[in-house]
């Protein structure tokens, strides 16, 4: 064919390519034409093999032996995708992506899935080897958490799904995920400061300071809010934020200035702090 259409092209003339099999031509020559020793006035038909007809067989019956002499015969390129599968044993043919009886080209592809049998779930150590090997089988999972007094934040307590269970590709396994030590927060308010940072570290959190401008009873370094409030339960670590009071404002009786000069004004608020 290669060589035929680069004649035909260096004399510019007009053709068609008509594909049909062949058991006497090899894939991609010439069967036949319809015009021979004349000059070619519309256009040249070629007829070109594309090689022999080939049928597939029920490969879901054959060994992969057979499979793999059956392909080489016929030029065919067989690609297999293993799957987990609880209901068949290791190495059952699942799936073939041409039927029994489809006509294929040669050099065509087909794609076998084969069972990699049951998906076992293994013994887990830790999150991240959980997570390595979810992702490695396209295991979905979703994560939960809870608080726990002996397994450290963010560590795995328990799936959902035992060791030595079965599971499929559908399957969701439910990951429980260590909040760490529970922790009731304090009532911060009114106390100074340093009883703060103090109450903090005994109950294992982490608390941290800004203030709140004046106030009209409370003194300065004295709480007034807190961002979570007492008896919430948190992790440990939590950072609370606290409020505390920049001192307490005085009240003073504002005079009138009717009648004053800018000078005398200003005086009379300088003495009064306001």
């Amino acid at each position: 064919l290669f060589e035929a259409t680069s004649y035909l092209k260096r004399y510019n003339v007009n053709y068609e390519i008509v594909y049909e099999y062949s058991n006497k031509y090899e894939k991609n020559y010439i069967i036949s034409q319809d015009i021979v020793d004349k000059v070619v006035e519309d256009k040249l038909i070629l007829k070109v093999s594309k090689g022999k007809e080939i049928k597939v067989p029920d490969l879901k019956k054959m060994s992969n032996i057979e499979i793999t002499e059956w392909a080489l015969t016929n030029n065919i390129k067989i690609e297999y995708k293993e799957v987990y599968n609880k209901e068949t044993n290791s190495g059952t043919i699942l799936e073939v992506s041409a039927s029994k009886d489809d006509i294929i080209d040669e050099d065509s592809k087909l794609i076998i899935t084969i069972s990699k049998g049951s998906l076992v779930m293994p013994k887990i150590n830790d999150l991240t080897e959980f997570k390595l090997w979810a992702n490695n089988n396209n295991i979905n999972y979703e994560e939960v958490y809870e608080f726990n007094d002996t397994i450290q934040e963010g560590e795995l307590i328990k799936t959902n799904i035992q060791e030595g269970e079965k599971i499929i590709e559908t399957d969701t396994i439910i990951i429980t995920i260590s909040k760490g030590k529970s922790v009731s927060v304090p009532n911060f308010l009114g106390q100074s400061n340093t009883s703060i940072q103090a109450t903090c570290q005994k109950a294992n959190l982490t608390c941290t300071f800004t203030y709140g401008g004046l106030t009209e009873a409370t003194k300065k370094d004295i709480s007034i809010k807190q961002s979570k409030p007492a008896g919430t339960i948190v992790s440990s670590k939590t950072n609370v934020l606290i409020t505390l009071s920049s001192g307490i404002y005085e009240k003073v009786n504002v005079p009138s200035f009717i009648n004053k000069t800018k000078a005398e004004i200003q005086n009379s608020c300088n003495s009064l702090g306001i």
